[in-house]
């Protein structure tokens, strides 16, 4: 049987390889269209994601650092099979660009940081009760890193930070419109062979 994929007893005293994000730069973010602007920054204690606290309280948003990212960690993510999406899913979808009033820092979970901060690729690949371990030795870390810099699921190539509630200020989220109504939606659907209805 195999043993469980956890973090090292003391990580969470541990200096770790980051990811340092400059302030102004754009992040993304799909939300509900149901939502107001001022609500798409969600913050969550559900357990329902990967790198959420496992103590339920500190909240975790997921956001991208790109478009492809955004829709990548929404419209398709847990949907492998999916080759098509209705257009009323894309109406129903809107997309918040977001930044920071300063600095952040966040621990990388990528490429050569994976062996600095004494994990492996099987982060992104075991039971998110397993992964939600880690994120919360890291929340824990007295240097108050703001989150986790991570590889999409779906698209290794596009980058996704999961924010720690009240680690970094936000400057702005303003809406940059449904994603039916961004052209680039439907070229990033396309390149990962997915078709709209």
């Amino acid at each position: 049987m195999a043993s469980n994929f956890l973090p090292p007893e003391d990580y969470q005293d541990r200096d770790l390889s980051t990811k340092k994000i400059k302030a102004g730069e754009t992040f993304y973010r799909c939300y509900d269209t149901q939502r107001p602007i001022e609500q798409a920054m969600f913050f969550g204690t559900t357990l329902g994601n990967r790198y959420d606290d496992p103590e339920q309280k500190v909240g975790v948003c997921y956001i991208g650092t790109s478009l492809t990212a955004a829709i990548v960690e929404t419209i398709l993510h847990s949907r492998s099979g999916i080759n098509a999406v209705s257009e009323n899913e894309l109406r129903q979808k809107a997309l918040a660009e977001i930044t920071f009033t300063h600095d952040i820092e966040l621990v990388w979970f990528s490429g050569t940081n994976l062996k600095k901060n004494q994990t492996t690729a099987n982060i992104y690949t075991c039971p998110h009760p397993e992964s939600q371990q880690w994120a919360g030795k890291i929340m824990q870390n007295p240097r108050n890193y703001a989150g986790i810099f991570f590889p999409c699921s779906h698209n290794d190539q596009a980058r996704s930070v999961s924010l720690f509630e009240g680690r970094a200020q936000i400057s702005e989220v303003v809406s940059a419109g449904t994603l039916d109504e961004i052209d680039e939606t439907y070229e990033i659907l396309l390149s990962h062979g997915v078709g709209t209805y």
